[in-house]
């Protein structure tokens, strides 16, 4: 099921993401890609409920972690507790070392990261992947879809256990 929430040239309203989500929620789908993100405000109340009500539903829902370079967790769809927050890196040294890319947001509300041009993309990987996942493709490693669960920051500082590794496709790496 795909669910349009913007127009061509990227703009929307939180009305019509939440719309989106409700829709998507009434129709029992398995997972929800939202690949954005706005700083959270009174304004975004309405799209906080629409996502909580589809995490109560059992749906997994996948959000762009945002591309302000700031810390997620002023985020919303990245802030909300269950969602699957999704953030952007780039390599360092090939591919065994990877930085969080300089636009992406992080913080403790992401739970993974992808070599990606945006977070937005990211999200998208993740999606994908959950849901070859789900359908049991098969998957496997010859496939390049890299997640890590730890990365290390732009200033020095670093994710938990800063070290970034190569994590397979399941949610539980």
């Amino acid at each position: 099921l795909s669910i349009k929430a913007f127009t061509n040239n990227g703009s929307g309203s939180v009305a019509n993401v939440t719309a989106a989500v409700r829709y998507a929620t009434e129709a029992g789908v398995d997972i929800i890609n939202i690949s954005a993100s706005m700083r959270d405000s009174e304004e975004a109340a309405p799209l906080r409920l629409a996502i909580e009500d589809a995490l109560s539903a059992g749906i997994i829902v996948v959000a762009a972690a945002g591309n302000f370079g700031a810390d997620a967790s002023g985020f919303i769809p990245a802030n909300i507790e269950g969602v699957d927050t999704i953030g952007a890196v780039y390599p360092l040294d090939g591919l065994s070392a990877f930085a969080v890319a300089p636009f992406s947001n992080y913080g403790p509300a992401l739970n993974y990261w992808y070599i990606a041009e945006s977070t937005s993309e990211a999200a998208a990987n993740e999606t994908g992947i959950l849901c070859a996942v789900k359908e049991d493709l098969g998957w496997d490693a010859t496939n390049s879809w890299y997640r890590f669960t730890k990365v290390k920051y732009q200033d020095g500082g670093a994710s938990e256990n800063a070290d970034a590794y190569y994590s397979g496709f399941y949610k539980d790496a």
